[in-house]
């Protein structure tokens, strides 16, 4: 998605794009509708790969804290001056599409499209193949556990990052900015992660 969109999606723009009006009686073909790249072009009009453009919500200055798990508390969320604020792109991923999205990345973002969580715990080390399907495996198995989705999500990302700071301090030292842990040694450090959780 390109940064700052100017149009809305809902039902109106949608049925406005097909060329198709509620008050009309008279019905016009569908347009065609225009496919952009996701690359920079000409005009600079914020779009999806289907030609779409999208309003991204205003940035908030913190985000909500979740109940019913010991989330951590909200934070503002970090970012470099050159990136654009992660958390309204998750939010309208999941209110498009009615799924919990995990950004994952420093400082994860998850969300439901309305209330999010920043996830504090995690490094660099972690950049490594098949993190992501034991982090799947956390929350899948949350889900097993009849935690609502979203409460897996947050807590299931929460213990994944502890993991992983636990097989960083463990494997490369602590505090490393980098290291050789593969994802077999986070899923090892796992209980202690629940564990100091639970405890």
């Amino acid at each position: 998605m390109k940064r700052g969109a100017n149009v809305s999606l809902g039902t109106a723009d949608v049925g406005a794009s097909s060329g198709k009006s509620a008050d009309s009686s008279d019905e016009k073909p569908p347009e065609p509708k225009k496919v952009r790249s996701l690359v920079e072009d000409e005009d600079d009009t914020p779009s999806t790969a289907d030609g779409v453009a999208l309003d991204l919500p205003a940035e908030p200055e913190t985000t909500t804290a979740l109940t019913g798990i010991d989330a951590p508390a909200p934070v503002k969320e970090e970012k470099k001056e050159d990136e654009p604020n992660r958390t309204p792109l998750a939010q309208l991923l999941a209110r498009g599409t009615g799924a919990i999205v995990v950004l994952k990345g420093h400082h994860t973002v998850i969300t439901d499209g309305h209330r999010a969580a920043i996830n504090q715990t995690g490094n660099p080390a972690m950049a490594t193949a098949g993190a992501g399907d034991v982090l799947t495996g956390v929350i899948a198995s949350l889900i097993g556990q009849r935690m609502s989705p979203l409460d897996a999500a947050v807590l299931g990302v929460h213990v994944h990052g502890l993991a992983g700071d636990l097989a960083r301090d463990a494997i490369c030292g602590a505090g490393a900015k980098s290291g050789g842990i593969t994802a077999k040694d986070i899923a090892k450090y796992l209980p202690r992660a629940v564990a100091r959780c639970v405890g």
